[in-house]
This record gives structure tokens, C-alpha cells and sequence, in this order.
């Protein structure tokens, strides 16, 4: 019999950062600053089974796995988006 556990943790940060203005007045025209946090947690498990017949070898086993991932956004325009 065997059993494997394996796991996985990231986590992501990325921004973004766009600004246009009109020179002549000083008036913001677009404005967009983002900062995005990405979480994602994994694991996997399996057991495998393997028995030996005169005639052959049967071979058994089960898996799991589960993922979750979780994203947060801030963004100027819409303050703060979960996901």
C-alpha cells in the first residue's frame, strides 16, 4: 500500500497604474490604479493498493484533491471586488 499527500500554496500581487491628463488645464482624463492579490491553496491525496493473485495482480485505489483560489481586487473606480 502507498499514500501520497501533496500541497500547494501561491500567492500573486500585481498592480497596474494608468494616468492621462490634458496638459493645457490639468484635468484628469483617465485614471485607473489596480492592485490585484490572488491566493490559490491545493492538495491531493491517493492511496493505492495492489495485490498479488496466482493468475494476476489487481491493482485498487482512491484519489482526492481540493483547490481553492481567492482573488482580491482595489481598483480607483470600484473600491474593493472579492472573489
Amino acid at each position: 500500500m502507498s499514500i501520497n499527500l501533496i500541497g500547494s500554496h501561491y500567492t500573486t500581487n500585481s498592480s497596474q497604474f494608468d494616468h492621462e491628463w490634458r496638459i493645457a488645464d490639468n484635468v484628469d482624463i483617465f485614471n485607473n490604479d489596480m492592485n490585484l492579490k490572488a491566493k490559490q491553496t491545493g492538495i491531493v491525496g491517493e492511496i493505492a493498493h495492489t495485490h498479488q493473485f496466482e493468475k494476476g495482480k489487481l491493482s485498487s485505489g482512491y484519489r482526492i484533491s481540493n483547490t481553492a483560489i481567492a482573488n482580491d481586487l482595489v481598483n480607483l473606480l470600484v473600491r474593493r471586488i472579492t472573489m
